[in-house]
């Protein structure tokens, strides 16, 4: 395995054919630069992004207009990454161990944040953060004493109602992907292979979706976790 100091010499070339690779053109990589830099420099060599904090990278991403520049960025962070001797870091779907990882990415307050994609909806961007567990065991305590004991396959997890309320909070519609809002997450969480920003035969940045369409039993199942959650809501 070659050291650092032979990875970061090896590093020391210019973004340009991994940017025409992972289709960032100029004025893009410009915002991208300006940003990391916060306007006092330029980003020179694949050393100089591959080498970023995933932190940083990741509150980059998140400043970008669409989700078409976001994955592209994301593409060359991973391709620098690469040439810099270090694992990809944009992951956005996975089992537990992956959200974890995943959650690293995520600037403010890491230890309770999730990813949407994981748990929401794995088309959508951005993370929410987790609510307390007493504050969880509240809302279950309170769904129990309206109707009884409840089968606890049918109550959204702590990260699923969690979501939920991010999203009621914020005033937008609280849409979740059945095929992702499920009953026994640990079992869909384990099945999940782990997805992340690639190039299709087009050259295109594209992700993998985890999405499915659901027999109605299974459909049925999974809504009735999420209208528990919205009756938890208050909804």
């Amino acid at each position: 395995m070659a050291t650092l100091e032979e990875r970061i010499a090896a590093a020391q070339v210019d973004t340009t054919e991994l940017r025409a690779r992972a289709r960032v053109d100029d004025a893009l990589w410009a915002t991208v630069s300006a940003n990391i830099t916060n306007g006092e420099g330029q980003l020179e060599t694949i050393a100089d992004f591959g080498f970023c904090h995933p932190a940083d990278i990741d509150a980059c991403l998140h400043s970008l207009r669409s989700s078409l520049e976001r994955a592209r960025v994301g593409l060359l962070y991973d391709l620098c990454r690469g040439v810099c001797g270090l694992s990809p870091a944009m992951i956005t779907t996975g089992d537990a161990d992956v959200v974890q990882h995943d959650e690293n990415l995520v600037p403010e307050n890491s230890a309770k944040r999730r990813k949407v994609s994981h748990y929401l909806d794995p088309v959508m961007d951005g993370s929410f953060v987790m609510m307390d567990a007493a504050d969880y065991d509240r809302y279950v305590t309170e769904l129990q004493t309206r109707f009884g004991e409840i089968d606890d396959d049918n109550v959204p997890t702590r990260e699923q109602l969690s979501g939920l309320k991010s999203r009621v909070d914020a005033g937008e519609v609280p849409y979740v992907d059945l095929s992702v809002f499920t009953a026994n997450q640990r079992e869909r969480l384990k099945s999940v292979r782990m997805s992340v920003w690639g190039l299709d035969e087009d050259g295109e940045a594209k992700r993998r979706v985890v999405s499915r369409c659901l027999p109605y039993l299974e459909w049925t199942v999974n809504f009735r976790v999420y209208s528990l959650g919205m009756i938890m809501l208050g909804c």
